[in-house]
């Protein structure tokens, strides 16, 4: 019988940029990974272009790891290059 992937396991690793080596923190990025915890299959991200960027989430070229630029949440508003669209309401 196929796994029916009902169990999760979430890695994550958080790291730092800096424009050099050794120069200032100039941003964090969380990058994660998800598998089924009892098979082991690795699940892909879906919807987002490949590489790296500073400001916008990607993920690698297999679409397996997500790297999301983060930030600290030190003031109560998202940054103003912060969006939120939501979702069309369901026609009835």
């Amino acid at each position: 019988m196929a796994c029916e992937h009902k169990n999760f396991h979430c890695a994550a690793h958080i790291g730092r940029l800096s424009d050099e080596e050794g120069g200032p923190i100039t941003g964090y990025v969380a990058d994660l990974k998800i598998e089924c915890a009892d098979c082991g299959l690795p699940f892909r991200f879906v919807g987002l272009n490949a590489g790296n960027h500073h400001s916008e989430p990607r993920v690698s070229i297999d679409g397996i790891e997500l790297r999301a630029p983060i930030e600290p949440a030190e003031h109560e508003k998202f940054a103003p290059r912060a969006e939120y669209t939501p979702r069309p309401s369901a026609k009835h």
